[in-house]
């Protein structure tokens, strides 16, 4: 499967699951939806300088994730999740700039954030991240959950 196909593929699949899809940036093109920046804390007044721009942004009445899409298992793609991931104010930056644009509501602004990367060649548990093995038929998508359970999706 390309990159444009595991996105594609999950987006569907999320809506499929009852999550909304907020915002994003498709790997080579546009979508219907916003791009989301979480920006670093030091470079929060200079535009996009800095900021990761996450494959997908989705919720539901548990949770945000962000999502990160590849054909194959990339480290470099799990290195940024994880640096968001360990760094509150960007989680905090990112809850502020879904606010902005309306994505979330008030209550909404205490849902926990997940990260994600969705592939289709791992199927192993990562330590941090959800691990989404897509699958070109919805019933062999998998959900592999953190070796950190309080990370892992609803």
């Amino acid at each position: 499967m390309s990159e444009d196909e595991i996105y594609v593929y999950t987006k569907e699949w999320l809506k499929d699951k009852g999550y909304i899809i907020l915002g994003g940036q498709p790997p080579n093109g546009s979508d219907d939806f916003p791009v989301v920046e979480i920006k670093k804390e030091k470079d929060q007044d200079k535009g996009s300088k800095g900021s990761f721009k996450p494959d997908l942004v989705a919720k539901n009445s548990q949770e945000i994730l962000v999502i990160e899409c590849k054909p194959k298992h990339d480290k470099d793609d799990e290195e940024k999740l994880k640096q968001v991931l360990i760094n509150k104010k960007r989680q905090q930056l990112l809850i502020e700039e879904l606010s902005q644009r309306k994505l979330i509501n008030e209550s909404e602004k205490d849902l926990k954030i997940k990260f994600c990367l969705a592939n289709n060649s791992n199927i192993a548990p990562l330590e941090s991240l959800n691990n989404i093995f897509i699958n070109d038929y919805f019933e062999k998508c998998l959900v592999i959950r953190p070796k950190k359970v309080e990370l892992g999706i609803s």
